[in-house]
């Protein structure tokens, strides 16, 4: 793995391509070959000599293979951003250095591109890591078998599963249409209400009801035949037990998950490095997990750097709110709205619509002629932010034919105002000495002029800059702030080089390997391979069974999210396949085996909400607090799972940490009232203040509390037999205290 980076932007010249713009060779950087194996070890119960050969196996390679964290010149991550004009220097492992005509929208003001190019790497290469892959899953009968056993286990169609199968493993290409190959501007049409796109998603019309008996004795087929996809599959399906008769059964989730990743499959390899990263059945490892997962987010920022506009991977967290049937229509409303706004002229909203039609957005389909219209009557009326895309599409050769002349003129008058857009894309030009010379010195000052104000392109450039000591000093510490900068606004580019460095160390820190798998781990979940849209559409569509099968296999690749939702529709009962369904399954509860988790028999509710806790477990290890308290809830009304105080404590005290004021009002009820800790009324009131002090909104729950602790107090002492009655906790400590009182006495006796 090597830093990312490389001139990026919108701004090419028509006779000069990006691809003239490569990286020369970095040497001496450790290289990562695709042939070699993922590691993974420690899953010995239950699978005999076979499972620790591969553990021995596994380990060796470990052993022999390790990354090297030491940050020195000679082995660590090199930084893959050099610009050399002759192309003969480059590589199979260098950068191309930008592929400009992808364009993305980051605001009203930010710019309308993305930097940098993909690996350059020769088409003819076995080791080509691009994501246009250049075979289709169709052109054999093991692919056609492997779409018919993935479509009986989540429940959707044979044509749905072919089209996300492209999205689950990145293969997906973008437009390749590069920004040289421009056509003549057309006459723009007059203004018309926009036509939405159709959805394309992988859930389409079907039962939306898994066939899970089917589905895995088809999958079983193929993994002895050696596919990988189902082997991936069914790691997946052992992991959390979806489909199997038997429930979890971790073993033979390893066995499959190993062989899968070393394969290279996305999905098999996230889950085995959240395994790693958690200590999931595995030896809880930093190192193995960034193995298993560099390579997923090295294939994300592959993907950011080609041509064409990215899909964003919508994270939509499901609740009592959630109902997305009319979202579609409000947003056409929205669109409307601005549309008849900027037919009226004003210029914010004609900026608005012809960002929406230059890049595709919010259902619009992609209209650069229609972009360039509403550009150029917002930019007549002195709209900076409009002369910006202009420049960018000037540059492009978006709707216009390509013109660097004209693109410096529009950058220029927006950049006079201060426009970062417009200062991006002059430091950019200077930068690759398209349409003016090439100026390294230019270009920082305008890089950081347009930096200064937040604009995520320019701080990645000027990272890169400073990182390779173009135009200033060499500066590592510089760019790690500039990376980090950028990608706190999510930039993936800045975000995968701020996770190189800090497996590298060496820019006044030591290597910190926990955060860079978690800069890492942010990477990798950008990709499509989740299909968390699907789950969400299958949601909304009520197809619950196959909602819950994707929003499953999301959470064992351990995205929190999907974690959540699995935890919301077990708790509501949802996506439980029905009694009955699965022969096998039902067989086994006739003879008086007990139902997994996801079978509805005999009202199942016990095993479902045991494994929403174990999901609500996992999220609250990541951070979510919501999940956190639900894991406190649990364990103290003892939902899926036995009643305990003592934990029910231990989770509220670390939520209180964090300090979550709900948790710290809870510890106080249980103080006041002695659940799981001694009774004890002034630690109660210091945990009731503390949640006030906490949240404000928590003052009047807190007042409420304090004022029923001293009538309880008093009538405890003034009128105890009234408290008994009135107060369930007295009556309860009351009835402990007089059998404890019983035993003492049967105790003296015996002794006497």
């Amino acid at each position: 793995m090597a830093l990312l980076g490389g001139t990026g932007g919108m701004c090419p010249s028509s006779s000069s391509s990006f691809s003239s713009f490569r990286s020369g060779r970095s040497g001496g950087g450790m290289r990562r070959t695709r042939t070699r194996s993922r590691r993974g070890c420690g899953f010995l119960g239950g699978i005999g000599w076979c499972g620790i050969s591969v553990v021995l196996f596994s380990c060796l390679l470990i052993m022999n293979d390790v990354f090297c964290f030491s940050g020195s010149s000679s082995s660590g991550f090199q930084a893959h951003a050099n610009l050399v004009e002759d192309d003969s220097d480059s590589t199979q492992d260098d950068l191309v250095g930008a592929n400009t005509n992808k364009a993305r929208h980051d605001g009203s003001s930010k710019t309308s591109d993305s930097i940098s190019g993909v690996s350059g790497v020769s088409e003819s290469s076995s080791s080509t890591r691009s994501f246009a892959s250049s075979q289709s899953h169709f052109q054999n009968s093991e692919d056609e078998s492997f779409l018919h056993a993935e479509a009986l286990y989540y429940g959707g169609s044979l044509m749905g599963m072919r089209h996300s199968a492209d999205s689950v493993d990145g293969e997906t290409t973008k437009s390749s249409s590069s920004a040289a190959a421009t056509t003549t501007p057309t006459p723009t049409p007059t203004p018309t209400t926009p036509t939405h796109k159709s959805s394309s998603e992988s859930v389409i019309s079907s039962s939306g009801v898994p066939d899970f008996m089917a589905a895995r004795h088809a999958l079983a087929l193929l993994s002895q035949q050696g596919s990988t996809r189902a082997q991936a599959l069914l790691g997946l399906a052992h992991a959390s037990g979806l489909g199997m008769p038997y429930g979890v059964d971790n073993a033979r989730a390893l066995l499959h998950l190993y062989f899968a990743a070393s394969n290279g499959d996305i999905q098999a390899s996230m889950a085995l490095a959240h395994r790693h990263s958690l200590g999931l059945g595995v030896p809880r490892s930093c190192q193995a997990a960034v193995l298993y997962l560099a390579p997923v987010a090295e294939r994300v920022a592959e993907r950011e750097r080609l041509p064409g506009p990215n899909q964003a991977v919508e994270k939509v967290r499901l609740s009592v709110t959630t109902d997305s049937s009319s979202s579609a229509a409000r947003e056409l409303d929205v669109v409307q709205y601005y549309q008849y706004s900027a037919d009226m002229g004003n210029s914010d909203a004609q900026t608005a619509m012809g960002q929406l039609f230059n890049f595709g957005m919010r259902g619009i389909e992609q209209d650069h002629s229609r972009a360039l219209h509403y550009f150029q009557r917002a930019a007549a009326q002195g709209d900076n932010d409009a002369l910006a895309h202009l420049g960018h599409m000037y540059a492009n050769g978006l709707g216009v034919e390509q013109d660097n002349a004209t693109a410096v003129e529009y950058f220029e008058k927006a950049a006079a105002n201060g426009h970062p857009n417009a200062e991006y894309g002059l430091g950019y030009l200077h930068l690759a000495g398209h349409g003016v010379a090439k100026d390294y010195a230019k270009a920082v000052t305008y890089f950081k002029a347009a930096a200064d104000q937040s604009h995520v392109e320019a701080q990645f450039h000027l990272g890169v800059m400073a990182l390779k000591g173009w135009g200033m000093k060499q500066d590592v510490s510089k760019a790690y702030a500039l990376f980090h900068a950028a990608g706190t606004s999510g930039h993936v580019l800045s975000l995968y080089n701020l996770a190189m460095l800090q497996l590298r160390g060496g820019h006044g820190t030591s290597p910190n390997c926990r955060s860079a798998l978690g800069v890492l781990k942010n990477v990798a979940e950008r990709g499509q391979w989740a299909s968390l849209s699907a789950a969400h559409k299958a949601f909304s569509n009520k197809a619950y069974g196959r909602a819950l099968t994707l929003y499953v296999r999301a959470a064992e690749m351990g995205i929190e999210v999907a974690e959540s939702n699995v935890a919301y529709m077990l708790t509501k009962g949802l996506g439980l396949a029905p009694d009955g369904s699965d022969a096998e399954v039902a067989e086994l509860v006739a003879n008086g085996g007990v139902a997994p988790w996801w079978y509805a028999a005999n009202g199942n509710a016990t095993g479902a909400l045991g494994y929403a806790l174990r999901m609500r477990q996992r999220a609250a290890t990541q951070g979510n607090l919501a999940a956190m308290m639900a894991v406190g809830d649990a364990f103290y009304y003892g939902r899926g799972v036995t009643r305990d105080w003592a934990q029910a404590v231990a989770v509220y005290r670390h939520a209180s940490h964090l300090r979550n004021a709900q948790a710290f009002f809870n510890l106080g009820s249980m103080q006041e009232r002695g659940e799981g800790l001694p009774r004890d009324l002034h630690l109660a009131k210091r945990f009731y203040d503390q949640a006030k002090s906490t949240n404000t909104e928590a003052a009047v729950p807190v007042m409420v509390a304090l004022a029923a602790m001293r009538v309880c107090a008093w009538m405890e002492k003034s009128v105890p037999w009234l408290a008994r009655l009135l107060f369930p906790h007295v009556r309860r400590l009351h009835e402990a205290e007089m059998r404890a009182k019983a035993a003492s006495s049967s105790s003296l006796e015996n002794v006497e």
